[in-house]
């Protein structure tokens, strides 16, 4: 029985679920639920389990397959044959005191006391003799051992499949989650049956082989990651040790890795199981099988080239058969078909049955194509191609020249070797296309080409070649030609005739299409770019489809049938054509032709070879050949093998033929005498005087040439090996048994050398013996260990050069090997645990390693228990809630350990850590907690560009989530979006974060809220679940519920909630074991987010707050007030971390910054730092960037749901400032959720949704924070623009227009609220604070047009986004208006307030012929928001100016009212609806016409003492008829301002009718009713006057009577709410109008002679009688205070309001398109820096470009503010001075990764810019003189200085010293003028005083280029990008340099005088001359305009000596003489 069917028959798995690795090992695709039924122990029947079809199953077979869909994974199975053969008994205990010392103390006693029991051990060997106790070694069979074996490994479960009833389900032994061999293959099941053992193990897809060969990278570029892996390889060791076993053959095949670089060794190997403890030299050569998908064996030797080549000269025929078993010595690997266990010949025996020269044919034999079809057919089905090795290249390559194999063979071993693997399709094997199918024999392609250039044409390869690096903003893409050979897509192409559709559309198209599969063969091979497969010459099957709508794939025309052109196209691959050419196209796809100069000579420069990819693969391109192939050999010279026939005398001694001359008698018949001419034997001359006459063309020695070209290419390329080194050294008389430990270190020291030669070692045997391997080793590094990491090259030498190698006692040819007993350094012989210990400085492991180790141990462990939850018995959400909690575990185990080595790790170190953190910020159970407690440190060490790359992704997505907990709160918080600033740089964070927040500010991100009952709700579905789970209700300790109360239990603790709805907390008291305190509860309400004023100031309280802080951090309440705050030391401060854990903190912190905000602050505008970095407290003593009246007190901004929304929730807590902040292991799941329920529940029934800080108020105070630092500019680009786009999206969709009845939120003011309104609040109240703190021109330029573009809109295509806008427009409007002032509102009334967008709207709003999306509801809701408009605008105005710019739009309001209900009142055209109503079907007015509806209630207000005419009524009669009659709209509940959730403006009418006049009709009698006409009425007649109203309105007879039936109507309603509905009303807050009507009048009107007086019996209880019914509690616009309509904010401080020429700057930046991306110089002078009394010689400005340094001549260095405050003409002091210079300061820099300036004046100074207190001075007579210094981007910490030496002296920041100094010239060069450093910190460029250019490399110090550049002195030279800088000189030019050649690229034209000063915008190089000139070159190319601009005198005075650039803000800043700097746009 074969392996396949062993597996699939004893384990119940289908056998299309299997696939084979190895002779010994399987993969299988299995579900969950069989691992499960394993984990019971129990084999699962086959029936009832979920079976995978045909093609999906060999999907996920193939290797390349990463990830499954659930519930299916992938395992692999070791089946090991139990046999009967005696071997040696296992070692009890370790081999050798394993621990590892802890102290320098410990070490040298444990090495003392190891040399004594050494030399000791070597004396007893000396004088006792060294005899063999092999015979007296205890044995025991091979079975017994084998599991004796695996139990010390400790497998998860153990099943007996002979007796299944008695297994146990967790095995013999104890079964724990304690995972204590964390780098073993674990053993999930051990199965035993009466002939096999069972191993199911995790299937681990990468070996350290596939690292090597797809991603050699990933190791060449980190160190740290090389010497973890042999860390972890040594903790192995160790650990086998300790339990007396060695380690076994490790190689680079069996060592697996999984993708976060965690190294696992496979066990059992039990070739090297037999090979330790067999005895006998007869042992059976069992090989190892590992995970690789492919395992390559051994194959015998070949005969060398020197026999073939005397072979063929002596023409000795002996048998290849013969040879091979004379020279072979090792049995081949054996591979076999899918059975995998048919015996197979040997590699050598295989290729002599593969010979079959076409001279050697017979009859007999089937024709030429068919016997090829036949061959390769059975080539393929019995996969003969995979048992060949790399080395048997040389013998295969012979053949193939020699046409001894065909092409088909010959290329499918190439593919084999090169990785390639059959139905993989990612890793598929290729054959070429070798023609277009014109013809059978015509048409062949040129096959020194690739498929890709010949698809896609030269110009598109040498376009990606040459410009997409060019193009790419981040110049991250690399140069290549090709992207794969084989893409997956094509290959699915290929074969979807026999692909099912779901496969094709998961990987070709989403949507099945058939007609866009290529119908013929011909047109498939003129589509693709990709290389053929071999099916196409193999399967005919593969054309017939099995798709109804697809057809077959069509044939050639000259092809009968399929089979017909299968057998054709493969006798083409064999022809002669194709053979002469073959050799080309394997130089491209496995040759030279990869990499070099010859890539990109053939345009065949491979992506994934070039790249330099970091990310695991185990696929890709291999190349096996370095040098050019071999041509194959054509007909004619493989058939003449002698010298042609001549005529030639010969003596008759020549002629004995049976003398032996010619032993073989066919050869001897060739040269019988009539076959050489004529002769004579007696007469003739001797031969040595005859002559020989040749053909033309022949050439005697082309043979011997073509065999020395093939000899010199295979030891070029395969490098082979002289037999000297299997030679065993002479002299060994003494034998020794092998020693485990030694043999297992001389392993090690191999597998280190092959990890880095592996491309000199690539071509040998995969699995050869330890001797061979240490030979071949040490013939490579012995003389040379350049090609290895310099942390090994002590190592190397200290375990290979030392080794000692003796015969081996029982192996034939086999080594033992030992080391020293006592090394010349006093040593013993190394072991793992000796080599760990950092003291012995062998490996120079770093010193965190072991904690790292550790750390990486305990995840390990966490991901073991989660395993084992998943397979547990638990309930569903039991198990969720244990496995979300071992997941949040993790994130404190991370960070104690980031804590403790912050600063230490490095990039590399870190990037060990970075696979981990990853994780946890994809998960969504932990990325919150994640990015709170890792951003800061991770970014730290990686610096802005890598921390963007690696986790912008992740940080975007928590922010697009669509579902929000009260967790994500904190990431709106400033202090995180302050982190989020500066470690990834403003201009990304603008880029990616701005809209985000902004989306968040309308409360679309906000968490939602249980109601008042959740306590109730929870404790019965905790009752529910404890029910399932049959678990026992238990009272809790410490309760205080009576007895008899009903309890409910956790299903999870048995803890016991009461069912007390007025208990407040939950039991404190539980176990560890508890739930977490139900998820959902944690998930929502994480930190305490519900204010309580009465709890908060109570101490019990306090306690009551989240611990979660304690579990991600230190908590910290410190205040804010003043931004100060102490480092914890991730780059936040406490006060940051104390506003996460606790929302209690960002609440207080929300509202201090609120007032710091409106009394003190821009201060962190200098927040360079913006206080997160270590010991980098805000600057505010010397930095008050914005002063204390920026923005007045008592704001309306100060609270966002009024004045004391949240200063009245509760006091501040100090008491958090205790907090303890070093221990960092708690357990997450027992403390931080338990204080958040307890919070919440505490709470919840007493709060409000009010008094709830959710994430909408905390962005919105983060939007106002952030506009006051990003200046006026920024603020409109970013925030103020999206914020108009947001306020239209609020009102997007019909759920928006729902009324909304909220009484908590009093600053809703309308006559008719909706639920958009409660969106839109924020977002209006963001809006004002920005036209609060820039002025009202924000209002007039940027905000009235907007309004007034998207009426505009709506005015040419109303569709549901269009309407949308006009809400959002209008309720801007109204807004807008107390903020203008009186001229202001003037001077826009006529035209862009009433004209371009009052009266527009009032057009569409009483249009009979135009319908709105939104139907009756939104027309209703938009005519109640335009009479809000014209109240408030009316009410600002005064009746006179009212009536005279108003009255237009009142009057076309009133017309619709004519045009439904006539001039009388009859309705129009006669129609009268039922019960004789003026109001339309489905309003029920109630009552019936009488004579007092003619007749007004009037009333008065008691608070204003106004007369109000009537009571409006409520919606509810006419909602009813709203929505019968309202359209349905699609909308989304959410809407971004990005494309996501978005609605087309091309689809979002597709459900709407067109427009008609009837129903516009229609719409326009539901909408102006007597109820509108009511509204509208009333405060129109409060701002027009009834006299002006009688007076100009047409139709006011009829709005009257509309009114005063209305009014009627709501009295009747009133009057019933009162009868029915008393303690109704009470309860629900709604006060009746109880006034009753008595008369024709009213009954509080009284006739005094012929006037009306009101009585005074109206009740002054009822306030509610001036409102308009229930549907408007919210309405104030009747309401409003005379202090509402003018906003006094505007003219509380005015001093950052835009003006002058700051207005000007703006209004053209804000004007310019965002593609505008040309620098267009203004002079617009916006402000002037005055204190330095000398000249500037160096400017820097910061990444946040709110503030800048600079250094002058008058030995200071300062710091300054840059805020937009006067009107440019307005000068800025200093915010703080550094004056310890004793020189001139010459240049400044800042370091961004340590928050410190370094400046220089000869002398490097380097002092702190945030506390103002100098660091170091570094000034020494040792150090030459510093003539320029810069700093190198972040991570780095270093600071490169010049000196007059020549020389460049790295100093690290860190420590304050210098770290290396580098030499940067050769020969004279002069002295250094200017240097810089690359983008990416990887180069310097150093400029000298002769005109040369030299650059270093930065890591290395290698000098990379030297080379003139100029011909004077170089004046300053920048880095353009990281392969070019630019450069200027006194000889007036400026070029751009590539810095890979040095060579010249351009010169920038145009320049008139020397440029001393280079600055660079986006693509732009902005120059700067003496003559205070400024140049701008749009490109850095030969086509780049040039613009030139003379700095004026008014606006630049003094001689321009400095520039910097802010590129956000398009400015420049510049430096003079004179000591002033001024900024210029």
């Amino acid at each position: 029985m074969d392996l396949l069917s062993v597996v699939s028959e004893r384990l119940s798995l289908p056998r299309h679920h299997i696939g084979c690795l190895s002779k010994t090992r399987v993969v299988c695709i299995v579900s969950h639920d069989w691992l499960k039924h394993l984990n019971h122990g129990k084999v699962p029947s086959l029936q009832g389990l979920d079976v995978l079809g045909q093609a999906e199953a060999e999907q996920y077979l193939a290797a390349s397959c990463i990830k499954l869909s659930k519930p299916w994974r992938k395992i692999t199975i070791k089946v090991i044959t139990k046999t009967q053969e005696r071997v040696a008994s296992l070692r009890d205990g370790p081999l050798y005191p394993t621990s590892v010392a802890k102290s320098v103390f410990e070490h040298l006693s444990n090495v003392s006391q190891e040399n004594v029991r050494n030399i000791w051990l070597d004396s007893y060997k000396k004088y006792r003799g060294s005899r063999l106790l092999a015979d007296k070694a205890a044995t025991e069979c091979f079975s017994s051992l084998l599991k004796q074996y695996m139990w010390r490994f400790k497998p998860n479960v153990y099943i007996d499949l002979e007796n299944p009833s008695s297994t146990p389900g967790n095995g013999d032994t104890e079964r724990d989650d304690n995972l204590s061999d964390p780098n073993v293959h674990q053993i999930i099941v051990l199965l035993e049956s009466s002939e096999h053992m069972f191993l199911i193990q995790p299937f681990i897809p990468f070996t350290l082989c596939n690292i090597i060969s797809y991603s050699p990278a990933i190791l060449n570029s980190s160190h740290m990651l090389t010497l973890f892996l042999l860390y972890q390889i040594l903790q192995t060791m160790r650990t086998f040790h300790e339990k007396g076993l060695s380690v076994g053959d490790i190689e680079m095949h069996n060592i697996l890795l999984d993708s976060k670089f965690w190294l696992y060794v496979t066990v059992p190997q039990i070739h090297s199981l037999r090979s330790s403890y067999l005895r006998d030299s007869r042992q059976e050569n069992v090989v190892e099988a590992t995970s690789e998908p492919e395992t390559k064996g051994s194959v015998s030797k070949s005969s060398t080239f020197a026999s073939s080549l005397s072979e063929k000269l002596l023409g000795s025929s002996t048998p290849k058969l013969e040879r091979g078993k004379k020279n072979g010595s090792k049995k081949s690997k054996q591979y076999d078909s899918p059975g995998c266990d048919e015996p197979q010949t040997s590699g050598l025996h295989q290729l002599s049955s593969l010979h079959s020269p076409i001279d050697q044919l017979g009859p007999s034999l089937s024709p030429e194509g068919e016997r090829y079809w036949t061959e390769a057919c059975m080539f393929l089905t019995s996969c003969q191609y995979r048992q060949y090795e790399l080395t048997d290249l040389p013998r295969i390559i012979e053949d193939w020249t020699n046409r001894k194999i065909t092409n088909f063979k010959y290329l499918m071993i190439l593919n084999h070797l090169g990785g390639r693997k059959m139905g993989d399709p990612n890793n598929h094997p290729v054959l070429p296309w070798i023609m277009d199918f014109t013809s059978p024999h015509g048409g062949f392609r040129d096959l020194s080409m690739s498929k890709f250039r010949l698809n896609k044409g030269d110009s598109q390869l040498d376009f990606t070649y040459n410009m997409m690096p060019a193009l790419s903003d981040d110049g991250d893409q690399v140069p290549h030609h090709v992207s794969d050979v084989l893409s997956d897509i094509t290959y699915y192409v290929y074969k979807a005739r026999r692909t099912s559709k779901t496969i094709l559309c998961a990987h070709v198209r989403t949507k099945w299409v058939p007609h866009e599969y290529p119908s013929s063969l011909q047109r498939l091979q003129e589509w693709t770019p990709d290389e053929c497969i071999p099916e196409f010459y193999t399967d005919p099957t593969l054309f017939t489809s099995i798709h109804e709508d697809l057809p077959d794939l069509e044939i050639p025309n000259w092809s009968s049938s399929t089979r017909d052109f299968i057998i054709k196209h493969i006798s083409a691959l064999e022809s002669e054509k194709v053979s002469e050419d073959l050799h080309h196209w394997i130089d491209l796809t496995f040759g030279y032709k990869l990499s070099g100069t010859a890539s990109v000579k053939a345009k065949n420069v491979y992506l994934q070879l070039v790249d330099q990819h970091r990310s695991m693969s185990n696929h890709g391109v291999m190349q096996l050949f370095s040098q050019p192939h071999p041509h194959r050999l054509s007909l004619a010279a493989v058939f003449q093998e002698h010298p042609p026939k001549v005529s030639r005398n010969i003596i008759q001694s020549q002629m004995m033929i049976g003398q032996g001359f010619f032993q073989d008698p066919s050869e001897a018949g060739l040269h019988e005498p009539s076959s050489m001419g004529s002769f004579d034997m007696l007469d003739q001359l001797r031969p040595e005087a005859a002559s020989i006459q040749l053909p033309r063309d022949f050439c005697p020695h082309a043979e011997l040439d073509y065999m020395e070209a093939q000899l010199a290419f295979c030891n070029r390329t395969l490098q082979q090996m002289s037999d000297t080194c299997k030679t065993q050294e002479p002299g060994a008389t003494d034998t020794e048994l092998p020693c485990i430990v030694s043999e297992d270190m001389v392993r090690f020291s191999c597998l280190m050398c092959e990890m880095f030669l592996s491309s000199r070692l690539r071509m040998k045997d995969s699995y050869v013996s330890l001797t061979q391997r240490y030979d071949r080793v040490m013939q490579l590094a012995a003389s040379d260990v350049s090609e290895l990491p310099r942390p090994l090259h002590k190592a190397v030498h200290n375990l290979l050069h030392r080794v000692q190698k003796k015969p081996h006692p029982f192996h034939q040819g086999e080594s033992t090997f030992k080391f020293p007993s006592v090394d010349k350094n006093g040593l013993p012989p190394p072991t793992p645990a000796l080599l760990l210990q950092s003291y012995t400085g062998l490996l120079p492991f770093p010193s965190y390693f072991s904690e790292l180790y550790k750390c990486l141990c305990q995840l390990k462990q966490k991901d073991n228990e989660a395993n084992n939850i998943q397979f547990s018995n638990k309930l569903q959400s039991e198990k969720a809630s244990l496995l979300k909690h071992k997941e949040r575990e993790k994130v404190p185990v991370l960070e104690q350990f980031l804590l403790k080595y912050q600063g230490k790790l490095g990039k590399e170190g870190l990037e060990l850590l970075l696979p981990y953190i990853e994780e946890l910020f994809q998960q969504e159970t932990t990325t919150v907690q994640a990015a709170w407690s890792f951003f800061g440190v991770v970014s730290k060490e990686l610096g802005p560009l890598e921390t963007a790359k690696r986790f912008l992704p992740y940080l975007t997505s928590l922010y697009t989530g669509e579902n929000s907990t009260a967790k994500h709160v904190k990431l709106y918080h400033r202090n995180f979006l302050m982190q989020l600033m500066v470690r990834l740089g403003l201009k990304t964070f603008l880029s990616n974060f701005s809209t985000l927040l902004v989306e968040a500010v309308a409360g679309y991100k906000d968490f939602p809220l249980p109601s008042k009952y959740y306590q109730e709700e929870l404790i019965e579905e905790m009752q529910r679940e404890a029910e399932l789970s049959e678990r026992t209700a238990v009272w809790s300790e410490g309760t205080n519920q009576k007895s008899d109360n009903v309890t409910t239990t956790n299903g999870l603790s048995g803890e016991v909630y009461p069912d007390d709805e007025s208990s407040q907390s939950w039991d404190v008291g539980r176990d560890e074991n508890t739930q977490g305190d139900v998820d959902d509860i944690e998930e929502e309400f994480p930190d305490n987010i519900l204010l309580n004023e009465d709890d908060c100031g109570t101490e019990d309280s306090k306690k009551k707050l989240s611990t979660d802080s304690v579990s991600i951090g230190q908590v910290s309440n410190l205040s804010d007030e003043s931004g100060d705050g102490e480092s914890n030391g991730l780059g936040i401060d406490t006060c940051d971390r104390a506003s996460v854990n606790n929302i209690y903190n960002i609440i207080d912190r929300a509202r201090e910054g609120r007032e710091k905000t409106s009394s003190t602050t821009e201060s962190d505008a200098w927040s360079v730092g913006e206080n997160v970095e270590d010991n980098a407290p805000v600057f505010e003593s010397f930095s008050p960037i914005l002063d204390t009246d920026d923005v007045p007190n008592g704001s309306k901004f100060d609270s966002g749901n009024g004045e004391d929304s949240i200063d009245s929730t509760y006091d501040r807590q100090q008491d958090d400032d205790e907090s303890d902040q070093t221990d960092l292991t708690i357990d997450v799941s027992d403390q931080m959720v338990r204080s958040e329920t307890e919070d919440i529940l505490a709470n919840l029934s007493v709060s409000s949704p009010a008094e709830i800080i959710n994430i909408r108020d905390i962005s919105s105070e983060s939007v106002k924070w952030l506009s006051h630092k990003l200046g006026p500019v920024l603020t409109a680009k970013f925030l103020s623009r999206n914020l108009v786009r947001m306020l239209a999206l609020c009102y997007l969709g019909l759920e928006q227009l729902d009324e909304y009845t909220d009484q908590d939120h009093k600053d809703l003011q309308s006559s008719r609220l909706v639920t958009g309104d409660s969106h839109a609040l924020k977002v209006l109240d963001c809006l004002a604070y920005v036209a609060v703190l820039y002025g009202e021109h924000v209002i007039l330029v940027q905000y009235l047009p907007t309004i007034v573009d998207m009426v505009a809109v709506a005015q040419r295509r109303l569709t549901q986004r269009s309407e949308s806008g006009l809400f959002g427009g209008v309720v801007l409007l109204r807004y807008i208006i107390p903020y203008l002032s009186v001229k202001s509102l003037m001077d826009n009334l006529d035209d862009t307030i009433v004209m371009d967008s009052l009266l527009p709207v009032i057009k569409l709003v009483t249009s009979p012929t135009i319908t709105f999306p939104g139907g009756i509801r939104a027309r209703s809701i938009l005519c109640h928001k335009v009479i809000d408009v014209l109240y408030v605008i009316g009410l600002r105005l005064g009746l006179e100016m009212t009536r005279k710019h108003l009255s237009s739009s009142m009057l076309k309001l009133f017309e619709a009212f004519a045009v439904i209900h006539g001039n009388s009142s009859s309705p129009p055209n006669g129609q009268i609806y039922k019960s004789g109503s003026l109001s339309p079907p489905g309003i029920s007015l109630g009552g019936s016409e009488t004579s007092e509806d003619s007749y007004l209630n009037i009333k008065m207000d008691p608070s204003s003492h106004e007369y109000k005419i009537g009571t409006p009524i409520s919606m509810s009669g006419f909602s009813g008829y709203m929505s019968k009659h309202s359209k349905k709209a699609p909308s989304n509940k959410f809407h971004s301002l990005t494309s996501l959730g978005a609605i087309d403006d091309k689809d979002d009418v597709v459900d709407f009718k067109p427009s008609t006049k009837e129903g516009g009709l229609q719409e326009l009698a539901a909408v102006f009713t007597p109820e509108l006409a009511l509204a509208a009425y009333i405060p129109l007649c409060r701002i027009f006057g009834s006299i002006h109203m009688e007076e100009h309105l047409p139709n006011d007879d009829l709005i009257r009577q509309l009114c005063s039936q209305q009014d009627t109507v709501m009295d009747q309603m009133t009057e019933m709410q009162e009868n029915t509905a008393d303690t109704k009303s009470a309860s629900e807050g709604v006060e009746c109008d109880d006034t009753s009507v008595t008369g024709a009048i009213g009954s509080n009107v009284q006739m005094i002679g012929n006037r009306i007086q009101l009585s005074h019996e109206v009740r002054e209880t009822s306030p509610e009688l001036n409102q308009f019914g229930r549907g408007y509690r919210a309405s104030g616009i009747l309401r409003i205070h005379p202090d509402e309509l003018r906003c006094e904010e505007m003219d509380y401080s005015k001093q950052r309001h835009l003006r002058g020429n700051w207005l000007a700057y703006w209004e053209h930046e804000l004007g310019l398109h965002e593609r505008d991306t040309i620098f267009n110089f203004k002079q617009i002078k916006l402000q002037t820096f005055q204190g330095h009394t000398n000249s500037i010689r160096s400017l820097f400005v910061m990444d946040n470009e709110n503030c800048f340094i600079s250094a002058s001549k008058d030995k200071t260095v300062k710091l300054w503010s840059l805020t937009s405050s006067g009107d440019g003409s307005g000068k800025m002091s200093f915010q703080w001075s550094y004056n310890q210079h004793k020189k001139s300061v010459f240049s400044v820099a800042y370091l961004d990764s340590v928050r410190q300036v370094a400046s220089c004046d000869s002398s490097v100074h380097i002092w702190d810019p945030f506390i103002g207190g100098n660091i170091v001075q570094l000034e020494s007579s040792k150090y030459a003189p510093v003539v320029a210094l810069t700093a190198l981007p972040a991570p780095s910490t270093l600071v490169v200085t010049a000196t007059t030496e020549a020389t460049l002296r790295f100093l690290d920041l860190r420590v304050s010293k210098y770290a290396h100094e580098f030499k940067c010239s050769v020969g004279s060069t002069g002295l250094i003028r200017c240097l810089t450093v690359s983008n990416d910190g990887s180069w310097v460029a150093v400029g000298f005083s002769t005109g040369v250019i030299s650059l270093l490399d930065v890591n290395s110090g290698i000098l990379m280029g030297s080379w003139k550049a100029h011909d004077g002195e170089i004046l300053q030279i920048k880095a353009y990008s990281k392969n070019m800088l630019v450069s200027s000189s006194f000889d007036q030019t400026m070029k751009v340099w590539n810095i890979e050649d040095g060579r010249e690229l351009c010169a920038l034209k145009g320049l008139s005088e020397p440029v001393h000063c280079v600055c660079f915008y986006k693509n732009q190089v902005l120059s700067a001359t003496t003559a205070n000139r400024i140049g701008v070159h749009t490109s850095v190319d030969d086509s780049a305009s040039f613009t030139s601009t003379k700095l004026r005198s008014d606006t630049f005075k003094g001689v321009l000596t400095s520039m910097a650039t802010l590129p956000l803000n398009r400015s420049l800043l510049l430096g003079a003489d004179n000591g002033s700097i001024r900024l210029l746009c």
